[in-house]
């Protein structure tokens, strides 16, 4: 009686093993399916934000198309595709895009000059003009110093730092080494990689950059600059032109724009420089370069698609390059 009293004991603990072992498998199971349909809901979401964004993207190059038809009006300072950005609402979110002329920010790769195929050479005279955009930016000017030359050695070929620049001898001393690109930069984020750079100096700045694919010395657009980027007008004229001074020269500016670029060179404040012609050469009043900001909301996630345009001179729209991805 012992003995089967004994062996059905043994049998209902065996018995609650395997019912408590299931239950942990069932949960577990049950953990997995709750993660796999997230997921599954979370990469629906992603495919519907991403063909969002590239018809709004489609939409934004209609609009570019169309302005380029007639580039009077394209090129001035109100045109409609300067407006700032558009809002569309859609299922359970909004779609937010945006136009920017990219001759009106500093493009990066104009830091150096291609001497050769795939060989660059720091611009001195672009260093010195990217070093006082940054200290106009509120960068302290030893910090703006540092990453202006910094930059310029992550681009350039050569193994030789600049003042104040680094190159691989020194980032190969870095708690995590690495190497500097000795290309042209692709994306305006490879600043973050920069000794001198902070998250706080790259937030501050980097709607005042842009990196364009050639080491071009890109010509300022000055009818569609804008009165708050006033300042890049001044850095082409390094302790020349005051952040003030150009303003003034934007407030002066005809509504419609300037007609002619001599119209530019005429306003008395810049007149007074003397300019040279290499100062002429720096500014235009049509553009061919153009980027497109894309944000994507779905409930609590935003997705961003940013692309680079290039109108040719029969107006084509060509891209250059883009990217899709989450910011949150």
């Amino acid at each position: 009686m012992r003995d089967e009293t004994r062996k059905r004991g043994t049998a209902l603990i065996s018995a609650l093993l395997v019912v408590t072992v299931m239950s942990a498998v069932a949960v577990e199971m049950l953990g997995d399916m709750r993660a796999g349909i997230e997921r599954s809901g979370n990469v629906g979401d992603r495919d519907r934000a991403y063909w969002y964004a590239m018809g709004a993207r489609d939409y934004a190059d209609s609009l570019l198309a169309r302005a380029m038809d007639d580039p009077e009006t394209a090129m001035r300072p109100d045109a409609p595709w300067l407006s700032g950005p558009a809002h569309f609402p859609i299922e359970g979110g909004m779609i937010t895009a945006r136009l920017r002329d990219a001759q009106t920010c500093f493009n990066l790769n104009s830091l150096v000059a291609e001497t050769e195929p795939g060989n660059f050479e720091t611009r001195p005279e672009v260093v010195e003009r990217f070093d006082a955009l940054l200290v106009m930016a509120g960068i302290p000017p030893g910090d703006a110093s540092r990453i202006a030359a910094q930059a310029a050695d992550w681009i350039d070929s050569d193994s030789r730092p600049g003042a104040g620049g680094v190159e691989d001898n020194l980032l190969a001393r870095a708690d995590t080494p690495y190497l500097a690109a000795n290309t042209l930069i692709v994306e305006t984020e490879e600043l973050r990689a920069l000794p001198a750079m902070t998250p706080e100096i790259f937030a501050a700045i980097s709607n005042l950059v842009c990196a364009l694919p050639q080491a071009d010395d890109m010509p300022l657009n000055v009818n569609t600059l804008q009165l708050q980027q006033a300042m890049q007008l001044a850095a082409l004229f390094p302790g020349r032109l005051s952040r003030l001074d150009a303003e003034a020269v934007l407030l002066r500016r005809p509504s419609g724009g300037y007609a002619r670029v001599e119209d530019f060179w005429a306003d008395p404040v810049l007149a007074a420089l003397e300019p040279e012609a290499g100062d002429l050469a720096r500014v235009t009043l049509v553009s061919r370069w153009f980027e497109t900001e894309i944000v994507v909301a779905l409930g609590s996630a935003r997705y961003t698609l940013e692309a680079r345009v290039e109108a040719d001179q029969a107006g084509t729209l060509n891209h250059h390059g883009q990217r899709f991805g989450a910011l949150s």
